[in-house]
């Protein structure tokens, strides 16, 4: 445009730790939490065991590559894209539990429960639409 000087702008894309201090860890273990996905590590703090047998990780995951410890599919897209739904879905369960505890609603909230009957019918629905997902994308 007359009568402006030009701009020039410089983007530097840096790579940091996070700043809450929460260092989120996870690893797929050869284990089915049913009805959940996950299981946080009794001993150590923000580790989510990610179940690698549950329907709906192992059709992304795969099988285990015998003696290597690893799985086929840990570096597909479609497993990152499970997996940050599974971290999601740990996280924000991991934050309701805290309120249920800290407010409770004088013991009318039954977390437990609600947790269970949750996981219970949302693992039935991630059944059908990640089914549904799969062969329209395969097709």
């Amino acid at each position: 445009m007359e009568g402006f000087k030009t701009a020039q702008t410089r983007v530097v894309v840096e790579e940091r730790e996070p700043v809450s201090g929460i260092k989120l860890k996870f690893e797929p273990v050869e284990e089915d939490f049913k009805p959940v996905r996950y299981k946080w590590d009794t001993e150590t703090p923000y580790f989510l065991l990610i179940g690698a047998k549950h329907p709906s990780v192992r059709r992304y995951l795969g099988e285990p590559i015998d003696g290597q410890g690893g799985y086929p599919g840990v570096r597909s897209t479609h497993y990152h894209i499970v997996l940050a739904e599974i971290i999601a879905e740990a996280l924000a369960f991991h934050i309701l539990e805290r309120q249920f505890v800290r407010e409770g609603q004088e013991g009318m909230l039954d977390y437990t429960s609600t947790d269970t009957y949750y996981h219970k019918h949302f693992s039935e629905f991630l059944n059908i639409a990640h089914k549904t997902l799969v062969t329209e994308s395969v097709g």
